[in-house]
């Protein structure tokens, strides 16, 4: 904030308005007259999420940030991808409705395991699900998700003992299955149900899916790409098609659970439209006199 005159008088603001003066006190009124009326965006947005239709996914979402003043910006997981740093952007979507709900900018460093706690402090969630993938699977997260009526759909995690148990108990009876059918994709769905120290898991085989990946598998085998090999792709064959989720619901049918999660891909739809469909090559933020 102390080098705002600074910036401001080596900007071209100060040659197109010689008469402002935009030092620390200005700055200081700014940000505080700011922050006194961001109480009625969060009250507009908690009254989006009462009014939501209760089936919310939530993500968040890399936006790649050269700007050197901004206290956000960090290297986070996908710097090397980036080339920079970045700031990370969460947001809340009703995947009913299409519509987003809530959001908020995050340190790029930060995981979102730990953000999201950030937005439910902020917020007030009842009687919702939540559709989210594994990267906020932890304790506290579940707990989080569970209370005031709440409920997760999640998918497990690869190594993790209960993923572990799930994985080498699989044994898919032809008679538990269902067709899926929605936006052109169609495929028989087998499933499989665990208990494990009062969660609920369940297993899915896509086999659509498992045919599309494994087709893809064989095309790196046949073009002699590295790490694709006949072992790898009978040892692969179990992992063709698999759905391994956790959720607390321990009402819904299967059926309904999986037809749940798929949707949480509305949110991942979002973000790309925005990025691509509203004038943006893509996300960017930098510093303006840069």
């Amino acid at each position: 904030m102390k080098e705002v005159a600074q910036l401001y008088d080596e900007s071209f603001l100060s040659l197109r308005y010689p008469s402002l003066h935009l030092g620390y006190d200005a700055q200081h009124t700014l940000l505080s007259n700011l922050g006194r009326h961001g109480g009625r965006v969060d009250a507009f947005e908690q009254m989006l999420v009462d009014q939501s239709s209760h089936c919310v996914a939530i993500d968040g979402h890399v936006i790649a940030c050269t700007s050197e003043k901004n206290d956000l910006s960090a290297f986070g997981y996908k710097a090397k991808k980036l080339g920079s740093a970045q700031i990370n952007w969460m947001t809340a979507y009703d995947v009913r409705t299409k519509q987003p709900l809530v959001s908020q900018m995050f340190n790029g460093a930060d995981p979102d395991k730990s953000s999201v706690q950030v937005l439910f402090s902020r917020f007030q969630f009842k009687n919702t699900l939540f559709l989210v993938d594994r990267g906020f699977n932890t304790t506290s997260n579940k707990r989080l998700m569970s209370a005031e009526g709440n409920s997760y759909i999640m998918p497990m995690i690869v190594g993790r003992n209960d993923y572990n148990y799930v994985y080498e108990h699989l044994n898919f009876d032809p008679n538990c299955s269902f067709v899926y059918d929605k936006d052109g994709y169609s495929s028989l769905v087998s499933y499989q149900e665990f208990v494990l120290n009062g969660q609920r898991c369940i297993a899915y085989h896509d086999s659509t899916r498992a045919c599309a990946e494994r087709k893809t598998y064989m095309e790196h085998l046949r073009d002699g790409h590295k790490g694709y090999t006949e072992d790898g792709l009978r040892a692969s064959e179990k992992d063709f098609g698999l759905f391994l989720l956790d959720t607390s619901d321990f009402d819904k049918p299967p059926e309904e659970i999986f037809c749940d999660y798929k949707s949480r891909w509305g949110i991942e739809t979002f973000y790309e439209y925005i990025d691509t469909h509203m004038d943006f090559n893509a996300l960017y933020q930098q510093d303006y006199c840069c």
